[in-house]
């Protein structure tokens, strides 16, 4: 009897050896399934939370990313690009011939830069225009990027824009005044200088100049005492004689 079931039960504990192998690289099989399941939803999380923190930054900061892909003609902003210039954030591309119409028309073309970037060879662009605002003003940024160009791929121009509308008006603000302080200056009757702590020059008015023979401001402009002195020349002395 049992030189009969000897055979059968050879290959019965063959069969279950298989069948245990079997279940065992299924069991590993799934539990490497969901560990990498696990690993994927961890590191799409780490991916959302760096992808807001970094927006979040981008948008406290006044600024947004471009990549721009020069060949085909279409861009790729940061959320935080579009909410610069109040528009509705989108995850698509969107093509250049929509920013370019964005930009003032009195301001240099998007395109005829990068343009000269690849004539003159160059990689680097630091550029100021002019963007139109979603409520129809017109804002001021100051785009930095470098041109970025594969060996199998078309050139593309990767870097941020910077909101530097309120720079612009503070600057422009400063220069009405400075110009506004030079005119009262020039209309006082007698010469008129003004040092700083440091004896440096920081205006005159022609008069001041003209009793000095001195050059024009320009070329003195923050020079010490010492160095307007030696730019000077005897002073023109009028003298009538009845």
């Amino acid at each position: 009897m049992d030189a009969i079931l000897r055979p059968w039960r050879a290959e019965l504990s063959f069969n279950v050896s298989i069948f245990a192998m079997i279940a065992l690289v299924i069991i590993v099989i799934t539990y490497a399934f969901y560990a990498q399941s696990t690993r994927a939803e961890e590191a799409d999380e780490i991916y959302d939370r760096a992808r807001t923190q970094i927006e979040t930054a981008l948008m406290r900061g006044r600024s947004g990313l471009w990549d721009w892909d020069v060949g085909r003609g279409r861009m790729f902003w940061s959320r935080s690009m579009y909410e610069l210039l109040g528009m509705q954030a989108r995850d698509d591309i969107i093509s250049f011939a929509e920013v370019n119409n964005l930009v003032h028309p009195d301001d240099t073309d998007l395109f005829s830069t990068v343009e000269d970037l690849l004539r003159n060879d160059r990689r680097s662009l630091d550029h100021e225009f002019r963007m139109r605002h979603a409520q129809g003003r017109w804002i001021w940024l100051r785009a930095r990027a470098q041109l970025v160009q594969e060996d199998t791929d078309t050139p593309h121009l990767i870097g941020i824009a910077i909101d530097v509308t309120e720079q612009r008006k503070l600057a422009e603000q400063t220069a009405t005044a400075d110009m506004r302080l030079r005119d009262a200056i020039e209309t006082i009757p007698e010469a008129f200088v003004l040092w700083n702590a440091e004896n440096n020059l920081v205006m005159c008015n022609s008069k001041y100049q003209h009793f000095h023979n001195l050059p024009d401001f320009a070329e003195l402009a923050e020079k010490h005492y010492d160095q307007v002195m030696e730019a000077a020349r005897q002073p023109l002395i009028r003298s009538q004689i009845d």
